[in-house]
């Protein structure tokens, strides 16, 4: 392995991290599998993590979880080709859990570098919320059911990484991009503000990018990696049974349910989210804002009735990936892969707006570290940022992009919250007043930074 450093020029990276590039010496191999992470169904109710603000009581709600409607999964899947191994691993949970320790529990089981492993949330809200303060796992909650789904999702992650090590099958990899029309930008101005609601005409971005990996020997896929600017929020707070809300793997996981059972349930359909900070699906079950002429909320949660919309808005996520799927040739058997982090630090600030009188505040806070990931096969990148990018920084980093094709994954590692763009800052949405970061650093640290680490990280065969 060939361990140098890399020097990130933006004076918001001062971070410095071993990457590694590596040649494609032997056979492209690649498994994958998928684990059940559902809570245990004994836990059942379970109150925390449901807490939402009713505009008609005018006051927090909480919502009880009672049970599981559908199950989520952690899905991985392993690469190797012949000089090392990458994995990457999914869960349909709203952010990685203690990512350090997962990390280390993965690379102990598996002998995968801890810089190959790859963790990325589909920032699924409707899971109950565990594992995300700071720290290590003896710094999370220690009542019992927080305990237990948190320990039930840290050993499903695990597992998925052994069971796809354990089924890695001569390979060959193929890349393709559509065009879905589900999601939405949710800054919306009513009543002089910006609020979450419905922008048709703010940025959005429709590309649906889809990774194929097929076996050599019967033709059939082994994985999918999925990739599109959403939230997987469409049953967010929507109450379903017994007064609360059921625990659902949502957009990402139907949608990967969908691709698999099209193919009778042999390949994974890893779901990883774009920048989707501020996209929000078409249509949730639970519409939450008003202004004259629009239905008032409260009367607009449609419970049960939400199911369908999900189930229509995923149904056509699904079949997009599928039609790229079909029509992406996957031809390539000699895979070079490169893998790196690097690391920036952002002053630390807090926009503050009174929700009566719209007046905004400025507050210091303390500095907040990305963490920036690239993993590229021959000519496609995949790369990660730790928080939630907005579009328009999106776009930005995929023009200035050095690789062929690039895929930016959101929710990797952690996640550190909101990351506007700089010209959202003065609007004052909803991603700026619930960002931990001022303005100026995050988003050239990402342009420059991730487009450094590709460069730096990059091999051909």
């Amino acid at each position: 392995m060939n361990l140098r450093r890399i020097l990130l020029l933006s004076s918001c990276l001062v971070g410095l991290a071993p990457v590694a590039a590596f040649a494609a010496d032997g056979v492209f191999q690649v498994g994958a599998a998928k684990v059940d992470i559902s809570p245990p169904d004994e836990l059942y109710p379970i109150a925390q993590g449901r807490s939402f603000f009713d505009p008609v009581k005018m006051e927090n709600v909480q919502l009880p979880w009672t049970g599981t409607h559908d199950p989520v999964y952690a899905r991985a899947m392993v690469i190797n080709n012949g000089e090392t191994e990458v994995a990457m691993v999914t869960m349909d949970v709203g952010g990685v859990p203690v990512a350090a320790d997962l990390t280390a529990m993965i690379a102990e089981k598996t002998g995968i570098a801890p810089e190959g492993i790859w963790l990325a949330a589909t920032h699924n809200h409707s899971m109950p919320s565990v594992g995300r303060a700071p720290g290590g796992i003896a710094d999370q909650a220690s009542d019992p059911a927080s305990k237990a789904m948190l320990d039930k999702i840290l050993a499903g992650a695990v597992e998925a990484v052994v069971q796809a090590k354990a089924d890695l099958q001569d390979a060959r990899m193929g890349h393709g991009a559509g065009q879905a029309y589900v999601n939405v930008n949710r800054d919306e101005f009513i009543d002089d503000r910006y609020v979450i609601g419905y922008n048709p005409e703010g940025p959005s971005n429709k590309r649906v990018d889809v990774l194929k990996f097929e076996s050599v020997e019967t033709g059939e896929p082994i994985a999918f990696l999925v990739n599109y600017a959403v939230h997987s929020v469409v049953m967010l707070t929507a109450v379903t049974k017994d007064g609360g809300s059921e625990v659902t793997s949502d957009l990402a996981g139907w949608t990967s349910n969908f691709v698999e059972t099209h193919y009778d349930d042999k390949p994974v359909a890893l779901w990883t989210m774009g920048a989707a900070g501020d996209q929000n699906p078409l249509f949730m079950a639970l519409y939450n804002q008003s202004n004259e002429g629009r239905v008032k909320p409260g009367s607009t949660d449609l419970g049960t009735g939400g199911w369908a919309l999900l189930h229509a808005q995923s149904a056509r996520l699904a079949e997009e990936v599928i039609r790229v799927s079909e029509k992406t040739e996957a031809d390539t058997t000699e895979v070079a892969i490169g893998a790196g982090v690097a690391t920036a630090v952002c002053p630390g600030g807090k926009v503050i707006m009174d929700p009566k009188t719209a007046a905004v505040t400025n507050e210091d806070a303390p500095d907040v570290e990305l963490r920036l990931q690239a993993i590229t096969l021959n000519d496609v990148a995949l790369t990660g940022v730790n928080g939630e990018v907005n579009t328009v920084i999106g776009d930005r980093f995929m023009e200035q992009s050095p690789a062929q094709e690039t895929i930016l994954i959101t929710h990797t590692a952690g996640s550190i919250g909101y990351i506007p763009d700089d010209e959202s800052y003065p609007k004052t949405t909803f991603e700026v007043t619930s960002s931990r970061m001022k303005p100026g650093c995050a988003e050239p640290a990402i342009i420059e930074g991730l487009a450094q680490l590709i460069t730096s990280v990059s091999s051909k065969p």
